[in-house]
Order: structure tokens, then C-alpha cells, then sequence
């Protein structure tokens, strides 16, 4: 299949003359390396937010626009482009920009894994001297599979929902937490109740109304954990992984020993191997719903053999299966 031209000429188009969005700032650092960078992290925690952030930065730092480009593989004008045709693309904006063909464009990936064989593209281009940005959500690409895809040339960061700090400054930018009035400390009060509720999703915290939060926030668990988890690693006891959800959420900030879950299962007439409870919690683990954090000691044996604490990318996640408000 060979691209349209034209096509593609308008989506660049429309990238260089639209107006980037105003972000709010986030604690993640991506530091200047020859390295390609790889932003990793939940479906709708604000990673391609975060590319746009980074690209304002670029701009503001003194890099013409027209040395950038942002490729968005999920974009209807761009979901047929194969792998071969990255390059095409290229080509197609240095006609558009031919001062950009003197200076190493900045390319940003935005989704690339679907595109198969994408990462024969971008090794190419970073061998090439091209500085490479690139985002996926973790459920369709891991750390460790972008580790070896890409065979050295990366470096890995992760981006989960706002974090307290971050989501205050979202709702109150400049709010001294050093010099609070008492109002201030009610205010404080009231959002950190508000923030340990709905968590820091980003959709949910512009989101006003409460019902609509917690519906959003059901339909998130229901497309990151269920969806992605099952689809991925196509398992058929949707059952007893949906079960370990619920018991990992309930555990929330809690120790979680899976030969505890074990027993508990097998009390319950629940046929289920140790070997299977693991390599579900694995594969929760891979997709940065939980993780699991063992008792701090000096000893490596030790700190690896205790038993770990629950801990969930979102604390919101926590308000779809609590009985009792428990925030750790």
C-alpha cells in the first residue's frame, strides 16, 4: 500500500499551525540524553499531554517547530502507515520545511506499537543521529519489551496519574502548604479527602461532578485491569483474575500473600495452583495497575523473602471495592 501523500502533507500541517495546549506541570523529569526516551504508564495518565508539554519546552528552549515532528499512530490518517513508510513521512515534511533538512529533526512517536515492526523504524532513525520521544500505554507496551525492541537504545520513564502534589497545584496553582491560614487547612483537608476519593486521573479531576468521576473512574478499572490484562495475555479464567483484582484493591496499602489467596481459594472449593496466581499478579505487575513492595532490610534475602504491600497506580482505584474508608 503506498501512503497519501496529501494526506499525510495535511496531518503535518495541521500539527506545525495548531496551537499547543496549556498543561499543567508534572514531577516526571526526562533528562537530555542521546538515548531514545520512552514515556510508559496507564491508559489516560497524561502521557501524550506530557509529549506536548515536552515539545513547548523544546520550543520555548530556542527549537524551531518545524524541526519537530509528532507522529500519532492513532490517528485515522495514520493508522495504515507500515513501518517501511515512517521514512516517507520524514521526507514528506523536509518538502514541507527544507530548513529542517540541515538540522537532525526531533520525532516524537506517539502509540507506535501499532504499527508492526515499528522498532526496526525507530532504531534506524536514532542510529541515523534522529533525538527520538516515544509513548505507549503499558498495556500494549512494557518496559522490558521496549528494553528489548529497541536493544539498548532506550531509557524508560513512568508516568502514572497526578500525584497529590501535582494534582494540588492542578486545582490551587501556588498554594504554600509551609503557611496555611485555618481556612487553608480545611481547604487542604477537603481536597485531600477529594483526591483520596476520585484519585489523579487527569480527566477525572477537570470532571465537576461527582457521579460522572466515579463512573469514568469504573470505566478506567474496568478498560485497564479486565480489558487490557485478558486481551493481552488472552486468559480464559477471567473469573479467578478478576477475583485477584478484587483482592489486590481490598489489600490496598496492605501486606498481600498470594499463599494466603491460595488457601483462601482452595477453602472455597476454587481449583487454582500457586503457579497461576503468580503469574497473574505478574502480568498486573507488567501492566502498572499494582505494585508490590517488599519490607525495607539491609539483607536482599530478607527484603525479598517478606511479604510485600499492595500498592495501586491510582489511589482511586481503592474507592470501587473498599467497605470501609481505609487510606493506608
Amino acid at each position: 500500500m503506498i501512503i497519501d501523500h496529501l494526506e499525510i502533507q495535511e496531518y503535518l500541517l495541521d500539527f506545525q499551525k495548531r496551537a499547543l495546549p496549556e498543561l499543567a506541570e508534572r514531577e516526571l523529569e526526562v533528562n537530555k540524553s542521546n538515548k531514545i526516551k520512552s514515556i510508559i504508564g496507564p491508559r489516560r495518565a497524561g502521557k501524550t499531554s506530557f509529549l506536548f508539554k515536552k515539545i513547548g519546552e523544546l520550543i520555548a528552549s530556542g527549537v524551531e517547530k518545524e524541526r519537530i515532528l509528532y507522529l500519532n499512530f492513532e490517528d485515522p490518517r495514520l493508522v495504515d502507515v507500515r513501518f517501511k513508510e515512517i521514512r516517507d513521512i520524514i521526507k514528506i515534511h523536509w518538502q514541507l520545511y527544507p530548513a529542517s533538512i540541515s538540522k537532525k529533526c526531533i520525532i516524537f512517536f506517539d502509540e507506535p506499537q501499532m504499527i508492526d515492526n515499528w522498532e526496526i523504524a525507530v532504531r534506524s532513525l536514532h542510529d541515523e543521529g534522529f533525538e527520538i520521544y516515544l509513548t505507549g500505554s503499558s498495556s500494549r507496551l512494557l518496559s522490558r519489551e521496549i528494553s528489548t525492541s529497541l536493544r539498548g537504545r532506550t531509557l524508560s520513564y513512568l508516568l502514572l496519574p497526578f500525584s497529590f502534589k501535582e494534582f494540588l497545584e492542578m486545582e490551587h496553582p501556588g498554594f504554600d502548604t509551609n503557611r496555611l491560614s485555618s481556612m487553608e487547612k480545611s481547604l487542604l483537608k477537603g481536597l485531600l479527602d477529594q483526591y483520596l476519593e476520585f484519585g489523579g486521573f487527569p480527566e477525572i479531576i477537570l470532571e465537576e461532578n461527582p457521579e460522572t468521576r466515579l463512573r469514568i473512574l469504573n470505566e478506567y478499572f474496568n478498560m485497564v485491569v479486565y480489558r487490557d490484562v485478558v486481551e493481552r495475555y488472552k486468559i480464559k479464567n477471567t473469573q479467578l483474575i478478576k477475583w485477584l483484582v478484587k483482592s489486590l484493591t481490598v489489600s490496598y496499602s496492605k501486606e498481600f500473600s498470594v499463599h494466603k489467596q491460595y488457601l483462601t481459594l482452595k477453602s472455597k472449593g476454587i481449583k487454582a495452583s500457586k503457579n497461576t496466581l503468580y503469574s497473574y499478579l505478574s502480568m498486573l505487575e507488567d501492566s502498572v495497575f499494582v505494585f508490590l513492595v517488599p519490607r525495607f532490610d539491609y539483607s536482599i534475602r530478607k527484603r525479598d523473602l517478606s511479604i510485600h504491600k499492595v500498592y495501586l497506580c491510582d489511589v482511586g482505584f481503592a474507592r470501587l471495592t473498599e467497605i470501609s474508608r481505609d487510606y493506608g
